[in-house]
Order: structure tokens, then sequence, then C-alpha cells
């Protein structure tokens, strides 16, 4: 049953100060493990990017070689050589 407004006191309405303060507290929290986050996730996909790139070269690799045995050859020479950092200038050149 809900205390009835004339019971509460000034120490009680205290508690519901500290309670917006706290709240206020916890955003900035949030807020300062987003700025540290951010960062960090931005410098993971550069990562995950030449990760993926390199995943794509190996599969086509291995295409290859399911071809029967007188394509494997052709299909090898035909495959990308450049490294991820050659890719990326190739691609901002552009």
């Amino acid at each position: 049953m809900p205390m009835p407004l004339s019971s509460w006191s000034d120490s009680s309405l205290a508690g519901f100060v500290d309670g917006a303060k706290i709240a206020a507290e916890m955003k900035q929290i949030q807020i300062m493990r987003l700025q540290i986050a951010l960062p960090i996730l931005l410098l993971m996909c550069g990562c995950t990017t030449q990760a993926w790139y390199e995943g794509f070269k190996i599969g086509a690799e291995n295409e290859c070689y399911k071809q029967p045995p007188g394509a494997v050859a052709d299909c090898l020479s035909r495959l990308n050589k450049k490294t991820h950092d050659d890719y990326e200038k190739e691609r901002s050149s552009k």
C-alpha cells in the first residue's frame, strides 16, 4: 500500500534527489563507455575488413582446387594476388 503524502518527510524526499543524481551519474558513465568503445570498434572494423579480404582470397583459391585437374592451374593464374594494402591503395586512388 502506498505511503500517504502527509507521512513523507524531508529525509524521504532526499532519497528522490539522490536518485536523480545517481541517474545523471549513470548516464555520464554510459557516455564515457561509448566514447571509449566507439574508437575500439572502428579499429576492429579495419582489422575485420582485412580478414574478410583475405578470407575471400582463400575461398577463391579453394574453389580453384575443386576444378577438374586440367583447369586448376588456369583458375589459380586468374586469382587476385594483391595484398589488402595494395587493394586499399588502388581503391582510394580511384
